[in-house]
């Protein structure tokens, strides 16, 4: 069962502690969908009929065990950039369940899950942030997802004198994930290395 949406998060995460970590990882499950989820850490070769592998965020559902077990101590984290980057997915799919239309924008995010479309399936996560940011620091009304396949992306409501202003917002990652990540694991190597 998911986290109540509508409680709120604070505006910062510590995703350091431990039950708030966990809380979040029983989300991005229940979001992904929990059978598939176990199904694809299940494979044996990690690799589907098209050939790609396993997301990345999917396969971080294995490493939960010991990264609870370190946040618990409060000793370091291996995989500190996988850990990150799971969180903060896990974070902003867990604040985008509360922003409308985000039944159908699960569903498109699970067949992107699914069809292990790994930059196709972090632009859709992109939304969400775009959505969360608005509704959360620009002060927006409301935020609301396109129509499935649709356009805009994202709708964003905004109190204007005695009226709405409506945002039509779409959403384009300048760096491609994956481009971007390779960047965070060189950089984190080299700061392991130096220190």
């Amino acid at each position: 069962m998911m986290s109540d949406p509508g409680s709120p998060f604070p505006s910062g995460v510590n995703v350091a502690d431990p039950e708030v970590f966990q809380r979040l990882a029983r989300d991005l499950r229940d979001t992904l969908g929990d059978e598939w989820v176990r199904e694809e850490l299940a494979a044996v070769d990690g690799s589907g009929p098209n050939g790609a592998p396993v997301l990345d965020i999917v396969r971080a559902f294995e490493r939960l065990p010991a990264w609870r077990e370190v946040l618990e101590k409060g000793t370091s984290v291996p995989d500190s950039e996988l850990l990150f980057r799971f969180a903060m997915v896990a974070h902003i799919l867990s604040r985008a369940q509360t922003v409308d239309g985000f039944e159908g924008f699960r569903d498109e995010l699970r067949s992107l899950a699914r069809a292990r479309a790994a930059e196709r399936f972090y632009d859709k996560v992109f939304e969400a942030e775009v959505a969360v940011y608005f509704s959360d620091n620009m002060g927006a009304e409301w935020a609301r997802f396109g129509q499935k396949a649709g356009r805009p992306d994202v709708w964003v409501g905004f109190p204007v004198l005695h009226s709405q202003l409506l945002l039509p917002t779409e959403c384009k990652r300048i760096n491609p994930q994956a481009e971007h990540n390779r960047d965070i694991d060189s950089l984190s190597g080299q700061l392991e290395d130096d220190l």
